[in-house]
């Protein structure tokens, strides 16, 4: 049963989301974490309250990433069982919540309340890295979907009413490790030639499966099924490839998991081609892509591992061609996903012609670049922790260690990567062939543990940490 509570005597319903106003699901509109209109504070303080435009509260813990939606902030958490490792209490009263915030002050508009409805995976491990609140929503600009792993995938609409639920599977992974990965919506060519949206929910952990759902009532349309997905926690992206010659500008969904990467038709589910790469143990990491339908690029893997594959190059769930993957690296990232910058010339003309690369920060507190063209590492250094607020989770601890993707806002010079550390502190890096950190921007001790990736709007950022939500914006004053 779900429980909407108003907060409000009214409700000032949101608009439809414009693609480039809004921060709609995890890593942005298009999955690239890529924000160039925006000019967020670059400088902000939680404890002083600096470039703090509001504060408030969550009832319980989660790892999941805020979105907004027009004048809307969407966030996910979890109260009842799994708050505290050493006393997780009753796992059958865990109850998971969707917080619709005001963007403008942060008030509270409904919180609606989803009671578990099948014994989850208990509190121990690396779920306790984590816990029941993982999963990103997911918005269309006139609903709100949520994953919330053995309970299901919901709908809201923006005033809080459950439109509809579908079980997508009560299984557990053979880790135990629950769910991770966040619905992304996908515009694809329905069976009249006209354009249709299906809801893609990656449930690796409850059905080894990726499935499509219908977004106006939670209907299966389509599953594809593989015991190697138990070890995925992906989230897929869907990008345009305009070399496959049979098929000119077919959408493909890029997925990755251990050893290899899927391309899928993301209309019916259908293996298009697959190729081999080193990202093993698990993937994590969502791929990216240029939208330009230059190759896709994978990082992840326990032990390491990536590659940069070339799109549309095999069909009928063949194997990719010889050629098709571009290089191969060592180099990994466990848990962040990565982002595609341009560094300036080495001839300080200005431009942004020194190359493309693959830039990430690792969960162990390592930065990374890479030639995109190449695979050739650009540089490998080890994030300084010197005045870091203290970690609450284990992994890492002695160093830096996140768990949030980094960002790229602004355009040309003004451009910046923002990576937050799971104690909350954000490093601002300037793009460039060596590790240029300008500043460190902290949230403070009693923040909470940060596992998720920020949002972005025009003027401001959206931090989420276990224990409350921040928007950070330059103050009037």
């Amino acid at each position: 049963m779900s429980v909407a509570a108003p907060l409000v005597a009214l409700l000032l319903f949101a608009p439809a989301a414009e693609p480039d106003a809004a921060w709609p699901r995890f890593r942005g509109p298009d999955g690239r974490a890529v924000a160039p209109a925006a000019a967020p504070p670059l400088s902000w303080n939680g404890e002083t309250g600096e470039n703090v435009r509001w504060h408030v509260d969550l009832p319980g813990p989660g790892a999941s990433s805020p979105i907004v939606v027009g004048d809307a902030v969407f966030v996910t958490c979890y109260t009842g069982y799994g708050v505290d490792e050493r006393n997780p209490g009753d796992v059958n009263a865990l109850v998971r919540h969707l917080l619709r915030l005001n963007l403008a002050d942060g008030a509270v508009v409904w919180r609606a309340d989803v009671p578990s409805t099948a014994e989850e995976d208990p509190y121990r491990g690396f779920i306790s890295e984590h816990g029941y609140a993982t999963s990103t929503p997911c918005s269309d600009g006139e609903r709100v979907f949520v994953h919330f792993g053995k309970t299901g995938v919901l709908a809201f609409d923006l005033a809080g009413k459950e439109l509809w639920r579908t079980n997508v599977g009560t299984d557990s992974g053979p880790r135990g490790w629950g769910s991770g990965a966040s619905p992304i919506l996908v515009e694809v060519e329905g069976d009249d030639g006209g354009p249709r949206t299906l809801l893609i929910v990656n449930a690796c952990e409850e059905a080894q499966a990726l499935i499509a759902l219908d977004p106006a009532n939670g209907e299966e349309v389509w599953r594809a099924s593989a015991g190697s997905l138990n070890q995925s926690w992906a989230t897929p992206i869907v990008r345009t490839s305009p070399s496959n010659a049979a098929s000119p500008n077919r959408q493909e969904l890029l997925f990755p998991i251990p050893d290899e990467l899927w391309a899928l038709n993301p209309a019916t589910g259908g293996l298009l081609w697959y190729a081999e790469i080193p990202v093993d143990g698990s993937a994590c990491t969502s791929p990216v892509a240029d939208e330009d339908g230059g190759p896709v690029y994978v990082v992840g893997g326990r032990q390491g591992g990536g590659a940069a594959v070339t799109l549309g190059t095999a069909t009928g769930g063949d194997p990719a061609a010889d050629d098709a993957v571009l290089w191969t690296t060592r180099e990994g990232s466990y848990v962040p996903s990565p982002v595609l910058i341009r560094v300036p010339s080495e001839r300080g003309n200005g431009e942004d012609d020194g190359g493309e690369r693959l830039f990430w920060l690792s969960d162990r507190g390592l930065a990374l670049s890479l030639d995109a063209q190449t695979g050739e590492t650009i540089f490998k250094e080890r994030l300084p922790d010197d005045g870091l607020t203290q970690s609450e989770g284990r992994r890492g601890r002695g160093g830096v260690s996140l768990y949030a993707s980094p960002v790229l806002v602004g355009s040309g010079a003004d451009r910046r990567i923002l990576a937050t550390t799971r104690a909350g502190d954000t490093f601002v890096i300037t793009p460039a062939d060596t590790l240029q950190i300008e500043r460190v921007n902290p949230l403070g001790p009693d923040a909470g543990r940060c596992n998720a990736s920020p949002a972005v709007t025009e003027d401001a950022l959206v931090l989420r940490t276990d224990h409350g939500v921040w928007c950070l914006a330059k103050s009037t004053e």
